[in-house]
């Protein structure tokens, strides 16, 4: 009865709204020198995150009724990868979705790799788990489209020496499946999106804020 118990709390959502954070992976794309060739465990994440970099951050969903109910359950699997749903969690990711107009599950990854960080920042700006969120989430999609530029700087680069590198053919298969026309339609819809004015102000300062520290 236990297992059967356990078995109902698990919910099994999309794997594709799982993402490694692009945070960590952009600080390993950087690490490299533009005159060296892509270690071997870095070619294989880059490939395995061919679909952010080439759909950018509009893999980022906006919010939807399966997700939402997902929450209920004391546990997500998200592909290979499965987190806790505590009831903090839960009013956190609700609250977030709402405002960031994010999938409620990608919304919960957010904040539970926030509560899970060892050091956060708690001045009296940045007070409050959604501000961290917040905050978290748009450099998350600012570290993507950073990764996208780093692969494709790397790629030009490489491709002065040989064009056999694995780094080249990577690129050319992100233009082939359309990254130039994605981005343009990013911005676009950047663009004539109304975001709430505190949202914007706050996101701004904070990252005014990090360029000066």
């Amino acid at each position: 009865m236990a297992e059967a118990a356990n078995d109902e709390s698990l919910a099994t959502v999309d794997a594709s709204l799982w993402w490694d954070p692009f945070t960590h992976l952009l600080a390993e794309l950087e690490s490299v020198s533009l005159s060296s060739d892509l270690p071997p465990p870095l070619e294989k994440k880059i490939k395995d995150n061919h679909a952010w970099f080439s759909d950018t951050i509009s893999l980022f969903k906006p919010p939807n009724q399966k997700s939402r109910e997902a929450l209920n359950a004391s546990r997500l699997k998200i592909g290979l990868h499965q987190i806790t749903v505590e009831t903090d969690k839960k009013e956190a990711a609700l609250k977030i979705s709402s405002t960031l107009c994010l999938d409620e599950v990608q919304s919960c990854i957010l904040v539970h790799r926030t509560i899970n960080q060892k050091s956060i920042v708690s001045d009296g700006v940045f007070h409050g788990l959604p501000h961290l969120v917040m905050l978290q989430y748009y450099l998350e999609r600012q570290c993507l489209l950073k990764c996208t530029r780093q692969i494709i700087m790397q790629a030009l680069y490489t491709a002065t020496r040989s064009q056999d590198a694995s780094i080249v053919d990577v690129s050319q298969k992100l233009i082939s499946d359309g990254l130039v026309r994605k981005l343009f339609s990013v911005l676009l819809e950047n663009l004539s999106s109304n975001f709430p004015e505190n949202m914007v102000n706050y996101v701004v300062y904070s990252v005014f804020r990090i360029e000066v520290v």
